[in-house]
């Protein structure tokens, strides 16, 4: 073997070495690539979920005070009938004290 062919050999060996190298320096950054990409498509399906949950949560919450007015709407009407049939019999009484008192009166 020539001091050439063993220069040759030599520069081979390192230009392998190096590849090599490379190569798993490719390996590691696309698998820390991926990993990087999961995690962000993770947190992503989280991001999704919670917004989905809130929008349950602001829904509910929308059906809940429809609910509760219709309730107080309800309640006010059901006050409102009380009062007038109140203001009915107040009347009426009245309107009997009043006969009494014409009656009365009168007499």
């Amino acid at each position: 073997m020539t001091p050439q062919d063993k220069l040759s050999a030599k520069q081979l060996k390192e230009t392998a070495k190096l590849e090599a190298a490379l190569k798993k320096s490719k390996e590691k950054l696309e698998s820390k690539a991926l990993k990087a990409q999961r995690k962000v498509q993770e947190q992503e399906a989280k991001a999704k979920e919670k917004e989905k949950v809130a929008a349950q949560q602001l829904k509910q919450a929308h059906k809940l005070e429809a609910l509760k007015q219709k309730e107080k709407k309800k309640e006010a009407n059901e006050l409102l009938k009380q009062d007038n049939m109140y203001n009915r019999w107040f009347g009426g009484c009245l309107q009997q004290i009043q006969v009494r008192y014409a009656q009365e009166k009168g007499t």
